[in-house]
């Protein structure tokens, strides 16, 4: 079944974010939205520390909601995860996973064995003269990945996607850019991701290891500031202007001095307060150098490609002043993203800021999903143990009906011979020969239907245990229907190969006459996994019939 409604999560180390919204929509309806502290010392780098604490807390948070969707995406911010932008050949959609598979350790020259890996289409060409696919190809730790179905386990949601944040943000981002070359820089707390855009397509996208947990952790440690926890720390960056408007903006000292003339201890505090604005300030001039290096490598890739403007969002956004701190230092006028174009709102009643769900609301919109192979493995398994139950099922009804079917035969039968004794025996003639015709009705009648039944279905259930044993790993049967003559069944398989290997095996059953293959059809299943559909017919073999 399809899911319609889902709770999308993204976990920071200061903040965590949870939506009640559409899953797999263009333009996603969001029900319900919560952000509330993350428990201190739980999070590290994307991986749930502890992961009982964590949960206590979400539990209580959600329910508090009334969040009742039992689905959950989960987007995830971890500096582990690493990407690669690669160029391969134009081929069809469900041959770029082999063509990724195939040159990983090209992309990523290290020992894959602990690594999941997925991939995005960042731009297609078909023209003649230049025809390729750009591919954003992203690995992940296991015991990352499985962190998050471990806490999914223990809050009992089913995740049916796990997306990394810098997909997620361009799900939502590259709606509200205008037309033209531009900028996103998503600041979060320890790392950052820059997007390029034009015209809403993904140009270039970098990720730096630089966010703004050091300009929190440099208001915590200053005495000039009240704050003694991240939130605190991040609610103090938000309502004060604390940040200066250049990097390396001078103190000067003379007009300090002159302003608290004769007032040593005023003077103090004011070089104090000084001092403590550009120690808060130079914690975040790697993440500007970054963004800097980023605007030049743009301008020397995309000649003629000048960036209009640069768009800023995630937990950094909201800094008073740090938009005018990078406007001066890149020269690049900076706008932030306020309100979300193609998200439907309507169900949040009251104030409510959109831009703090930008991660959480892109996630569930088209996520990336890493999925382990073991876990891969278990839903390939509970899949194929579903079909069989399902053939069996059909194969012991089907017996089922035959049987019934005779005993009413036989019993029918039974009736007209007793009624032709009782013809013979009786007088009146009228009467007795008014049931015999009655009967003989019925005789005729259900002898047609003995006649018509699938009576070569004597040795289904040994042609489906026959099936099941020579049945290749990835082809599943999703339906069956059987007649007099032979059988058909619906076949859904990840490739034309195992299909023709499926076929070979079932000539071999000395209950098959023949076999033919119906048209092949390609579909996408809700993971974006493309599959093969088609329609076995077989034929029994002339020795079966039994009389």
């Amino acid at each position: 079944m399809a899911v319609k409604k889902v709770l999308s999560i993204e976990i920071g180390i200061t903040l965590t974010k949870v939506c009640e919204i559409d899953y797999h929509s263009k333009s996603p309806k969001v029900y319900r939205c919560i952000t509330f502290a993350t428990p201190d010392n739980t999070v590290e780098d994307g991986y749930i520390r502890d992961k009982d604490r964590f949960v206590d807390c979400l539990r209580t948070e959600i329910q508090n909601a009334g969040m009742r969707s039992t689905h959950v995406v989960f987007t995830v911010a971890s500096t582990k995860i690493t990407s690669r932008e690669v160029t391969i050949p134009c081929v069809k959609d469900n041959r770029i996973r082999d063509v990724v598979q195939a040159n990983l350790t090209e992309y990523f020259p290290m020992n894959l064995e602990d690594y999941t890996v997925t991939y995005n289409v960042l731009d297609k060409k078909t023209a003649p003269e230049d025809r390729h696919i750009r591919l954003l190809v992203l690995a992940a730790p296991n015991n990352l990945i499985k962190n998050y179905y471990n806490v999914a386990e223990m809050m009992s949601l089913t995740i049916v996607a796990i997306d990394y944040i810098g997909n997620s943000t361009f799900q939502i981002v590259k709606k509200q850019t205008a037309a033209g070359v531009q900028m996103v820089l998503q600041m979060n707390e320890q790392s950052s991701i820059i997007y390029i855009l034009e015209d809403s397509i993904l140009l270039l996208q970098r990720t730096i290891p630089y966010g703004i947990e050091n300009l929190i952790d440099s208001i915590i440690n200053s005495s000039s500031y009240a704050a003694s926890t991240s939130l605190e720390a991040l609610d103090l960056l938000q309502k004060e202007h604390i940040l200066n408007g250049k990097l390396n903006q001078s103190i000067h000292m003379s007009e300090a001095a002159a302003t608290y003339e004769g007032s040593e201890v005023l003077y103090n505090k004011q070089m104090q307060e000084l001092h403590a604005k550009e120690e808060a300030t130079s914690t975040i001039s790697y993440l500007i150098s970054n963004v800097i290096r980023v605007q030049e490598y743009c301008l020397s890739k995309f000649k003629e490609k000048k960036i209009n403007t640069i768009y800023i969002t995630g937990i950094g956004a909201k800094i008073r002043g740090i938009h005018k701190l990078i406007s001066n230092e890149t020269g690049i006028d900076v706008k932030r993203i306020d309100h979300l174009i193609g998200v439907n709102f309507t169900e949040i009643q009251g104030e409510f800021d959109e831009s703090a769900y930008v991660s959480s609301i892109g996630a569930a919109m088209k996520p990336l999903d890493f999925v382990p192979e073991d876990v891969q493995a278990e839903k390939e398994r509970r899949s194929m143990q579903t079909s069989i139950v399902v053939v069996l099922f059909a194969a012991i009804a089907s017996v089922i009906f035959v049987a019934v079917s005779f005993i009413q035969y036989s019993s029918s039968k039974s009736e007209l011979e007793a009624l032709r004794v009782k013809e013979e025996q009786l007088s009146e003639i009228e009467i007795l020969n008014s049931k015999y015709i009655l009967a003989t009705q019925q005789y005729n009648a259900l002898d047609a239907l003995y006649q018509s039944l699938p009576t070569k279905n004597s040795s289904l259930v040994t042609v489906l245990e026959e099936m099941q044993k020579s049945m290749p790993k990835n082809v599943e049967i999703t339906s069956m229907s059987s007649g007099s003559e032979g059988l058909a069944f619906g076949v859904v398989a990840n490739s034309k190969e195992e299909i023709a290997q499926f076929v070979m095996e079932i000539k071999k059953f000395p209950e098959i006459n023949s076999i033919l293959v119906g048209v092949i059809v390609e579909n996408k299943d809700d993971n974006g996994i493309v599959k093969l559909n088609t329609t076995l017919t077989c034929t029994y073999a002339t020795t079966q019939v039994e009389e």
